[in-house]
């Protein structure tokens, strides 16, 4: 079993003691995509990126500087915001980042599908950001591959990904390729829902679980609690694990 997270928009060097950064699985790519953002000005990627004038011209400068992988990092630890907060890394020992390494996955924009070791670099990219590589947007650019490579070894996989981040594999899988999609919600008077920030920090916390319970079979994922969410049977599918935590009152 295999579970999927979406990246952070934020990317600060962070080394995991034992761990070497490897080389990720899709250098090619990656490079192409560096030369297309090497064509923007700093003011330009101001706009692409959604960045503030400073932060574009560190980004205009790292992707000048990107060739060189030197300074790369694990990507698991150097990813910062909700979910990667809640996952909590700095906390693992060796055997819960072994365990992340053989079973979880970050999709990419900039390197497509990431295991934990892997070394990245600071940058910032969004899929819908209006990119194009060679004419094509990242979707188009990404195609299958990431797809392919996530389902190569045939395994169950668990989606903890946006849906903007999970279109980069779902809309390709077979029938037979199994993909359960957890959802996150918040009850409500009116409803359960969820938002931006729950459904992040539970995402985190769930892959969490995962890890730390070395947990392998979906069945697992059921007995997940944190902070009062609670498998729901009703609402849930063999494809879709619904989780709702009663709203607190205070």
């Amino acid at each position: 079993m295999l579970a999927i997270l979406s990246p952070a928009r934020n990317v600060r060097p962070v080394r995991f003691p034992g761990v070497a950064p490897a080389r990720p699985l899709f250098p090619a790519q990656t490079r192409r995509i560096v030369e297309a953002l090497r064509q923007y000005s700093p003011m330009e990627l101001e706009s692409l990126l959604d960045v503030r004038p400073e932060r574009a011209l560190e980004l205009f400068d790292g992707y000048r500087r990107f060739d060189d992988d030197s300074n790369a990092t694990p990507a698991l630890p150097s990813y910062h915001g909700a979910a990667f907060y809640n996952l909590n890394v700095p906390d693992f020992d060796a055997g819960d980042f072994a365990f992340a390494q053989a079973r979880l996955r970050v999709l990419s924009a900039l390197y497509g599908l990431l295991r934990p070791a892997d070394g990245i670099l600071p940058h910032r990219l969004g899929l819908r950001c209006g990119l194009e590589v060679g004419g094509k947007d990242l979707y188009a650019f990404w195609g299958d591959a990431l797809y392919r490579a996530l389902f190569a070894s045939g395994e169950l996989v668990v989606s903890l990904a946006s849906m903007e981040y999970a279109r980069l594999v779902d809309p390709y899988r077979a029938p037979r390729e199994r993909m359960i999609t957890c959802r996150f919600l918040v009850q409500h008077a009116d409803g359960a829902r969820g938002t931006v920030s729950t459904v992040r920090a539970a995402r985190g916390q769930m892959a969490r679980f995962l890890i730390k319970r070395r947990i392998d079979e979906p069945e697992g994922l059921k007995d997940f609690d944190w902070d009062g969410y609670r498998f729901i049977p009703g609402r849930s599918s063999p494809t879709e694990y619904v989780f709702i935590r009663q709203r607190k009152l205070f």
